[in-house]
């Protein structure tokens, strides 16, 4: 459903032209393939959302740090730590990464810690995800899960 849905707006970004809606529902649509284990396609609708993030005439893009975290999470799924360090630091980077953004990319710097053997970079990361205002309630669960594994070894 969610697919689907990314579908239709994006057949309607295409038709206004516009990078807002064109740059979501790619990373949505991303995100979907990701969850569905269809790695391929999600790289395939990250690269084309990257390349609408370079719109001619536009200063930044407020999405990039989505787009970014999204790569990030998918080369997580890949088992690429080194490039899913370079995609969540990025997103960290980006013009327009608001709050929650943040911390969702500190909490893939935690996993990327973790599977690097960095325990308390790992367990410093998700202890400060989990204080922090801006995280979101599936970011923070998450951050709890993982620290108490964290904890475990």
């Amino acid at each position: 459903m969610a697919e689907t849905h990314a579908r239709r707006v994006l057949a309607f970004a295409q038709e206004i032209n516009k990078p807002f809606p064109l740059i979501a529902s790619l990373t949505a649509l991303a995100y979907s393939a990701r969850q569905l284990g269809a790695l391929a396609a999600a790289s395939h609708w990250l690269e084309q959302a990257f390349a609408h993030c370079r719109w001619p005439g536009v200063t930044h893009v407020n999405q990039l740090a989505a787009v970014y975290l999204e790569r990030g999470n998918l080369a997580v799924a890949e088992g690429d730590w080194p490039a899913a360090r370079q995609y969540f630091s990025a997103a960290l980077g980006a013009a327009g990464c608001i709050a929650a953004e943040t911390q969702e990319a500190q909490a893939g710097l935690a996993m990327v810690a973790w599977a690097e053997q960095d325990r308390a970079t790992a367990r410093r990361l998700l202890t400060a995800v989990i204080e922090h205002p801006a995280t979101s309630a599936a970011v923070r669960q998450q951050a709890q899960d993982w620290l108490q594994t964290v904890r475990g070894r």
